[in-house]
């Protein structure tokens, strides 16, 4: 049987590769649309020529009108898809949640045959946990209003462009930016959503196994493209009715803590990073942070702060160098 970190990595690829499988059909679909998209805009950019329209002509041209209307036919088309792929994705994330977590601690107690023993919570019951998954919160108001500001905010970059006579690469170049920024926030929609439903999954599990376990313990990937947030709270112990708030994309796990055995986790977050040479200590916090928390000016445990989101309720993130020497 693995050890505890090695199937708890196992667990991380096993969601990533249905993570990346989602990804993927999102960015297909995005740049289907972005193709389409740029056809009609190299017509339009051919109609104007060298004549710069104002902002009324350009308004009035048939071609300028086909192109706002493909792009609003797009984008509610991707806003429908980044919904089903976030329901999809949040259903999986419930699912191995609770699976990995009865796992995780049949690993940690040695012996793999207990998993089945554990208690386990209905994937349906543990979604109407969930606060975030109501279709009446923010999560889905949010999804609502994507191909909307999706929209305006292509218009304007557009009318912005053209009034201005950029030439039709710059203009190719912005259609590709502006709709770039609806596509990062569709995987950020999706993939935040399958690893909060995963955590959360996986806590349930916890708490209906709570007799077994003091807590869990907060698992972070130690490297220098971690954020010093989550390296300051790797090893860190919470009571299993805690959750653990990661930021978006953070793929952070909880490990289970069982009464009566040593923690998984014995190197602590600041441990490590003071074990690193100076270039990677440097590279992670970059150089104005560095040194300040090389001469002492605040506490690494102070890297990481709480804030509060409106669909997850907090989410922990690096704390600002201005408020860590702040008088």
């Amino acid at each position: 049987m693995p050890d505890v970190l090695t199937l708890a990595e196992q667990y991380k690829a096993q969601l990533a590769a249905k993570d990346a499988a989602a990804m993927k059909r999102l960015i297909d679909a995005y740049r289907t649309a972005f193709v389409s998209l740029s056809d009609k805009l190299e017509l339009l950019m051919v109609q104007i020529g060298g004549n710069i329209p104002t902002t009324g002509q350009l308004a009035r041209m048939e071609r300028y009108k086909a192109l706002m209307a493909q792009a609003a036919i797009q984008l509610r088309d991707l806003e429908a898809l980044t919904r089903v792929e976030m329901e999809g994705a949040a259903k999986l994330g419930i699912e191995l949640g609770g699976q990995h977590a009865r796992g995780l601690i049949a690993a940690t107690m040695a012996d793999q045959r207990l998993a089945a023993a554990f208690n386990s919570l209905p994937n349906d019951a543990i979604r109407q946990l969930l606060g975030f998954l109501s279709p009446e919160g923010e999560l889905y108001k949010r999804l609502g209003m994507m191909s909307e500001y999706g929209a305006s905010a292509l218009s304007d970059a557009l009318v912005n462009g053209i009034t201005l006579g950029y030439n039709p690469r710059k203009m190719a170049a912005i259609l590709r930016q502006t709709f770039g920024v609806n596509l990062t926030d569709a995987l950020r929609t999706v993939r935040t959503a399958q690893l909060w439903a995963y955590r959360e999954a996986s806590r349930a599990t916890m708490v209906a196994n709570s007799e077994v376990l003091e807590g869990w313990q907060w698992d972070a990937k130690l490297d220098e493209r971690t954020c010093a947030s989550c390296i300051a709270q790797h090893g860190s112990i919470h009571p299993v009715t805690e959750p653990l708030d990661d930021h978006y994309n953070g793929r952070c796990v909880a490990l289970p803590v069982v009464k009566g055995m040593p923690p998984v986790i014995t190197e602590t977050g600041e441990a490590w990073f003071r074990s690193q040479d100076e270039a990677t200590q440097r590279k992670i916090l970059g150089n104005k942070k560095c040194d300040a928390l090389l001469e002492g000016q605040f506490e690494f445990s102070a890297l990481s702060k709480q804030v509060t989101n409106d669909t997850y309720g907090t989410m922990r993130t690096e704390t600002p160098l201005a408020e860590l020497i702040a008088p």
